[in-house]
């Protein structure tokens, strides 16, 4: 009884490594590259999706897309994220709430990320986003590095 209750007890410290994945699109018509993702699982984040976009031939998009399953509905408020110390403000846009299960809702948020981010985000060699919400803490996550360097693969693409 004494080793359940331990048991029980000890579950919320384990930690959920983050597993990385890439995921290629390609255009069948003109053999064109569209979209790039890198999709990110593991607590506190129901997914975070690192996407590049071809919108033009020698132009691109990039964007972070957030989900975070919860049993409210969060809305989400500006992010931060700093690289090296240098900190950037990043704009929430095209979020959504959707219930998926009759406890749980689906919460998401696409954050475009600039020019200057995409730049120093190549070199930077530690990466820290702070996402914003209203009525609600916070949440900081520190981007793994196998996560940055997956990141990283798809910038250079």
């Amino acid at each position: 009884m004494r080793y359940l209750l331990l048991l029980l007890i000890s579950l919320p410290l384990i930690i959920i490594q983050a597993r990385t994945e890439v995921i290629d699109y390609y255009d069948s018509a003109e053999d064109g590259l569209v979209s790039q993702n890198v999709i990110v699982n593991g607590y506190p984040w129901g997914g975070v999706a690192f996407t590049k976009f071809q919108i033009d031939k020698d132009a691109f998009y990039f964007g972070l897309r957030f989900n975070l399953i919860k049993a409210e509905r969060w809305s989400f408020k500006d992010a931060d994220i700093i690289l090296d110390g240098v900190s950037y403000v990043l704009s929430a846009d095209n979020q959504s709430s959707q219930r998926i299960t009759y406890t749980d809702y689906q919460n998401t948020a696409l954050y475009p990320l600039y020019s200057p981010v995409i730049s120093d985000l190549r070199e930077a060699s530690k990466v820290t986003i702070k996402v914003n919400f209203v009525g609600r803490n916070s949440i900081t996550w520190n981007i793994p590095d196998d996560v940055l360097s997956e990141w990283r693969a798809v910038i250079g693409l």
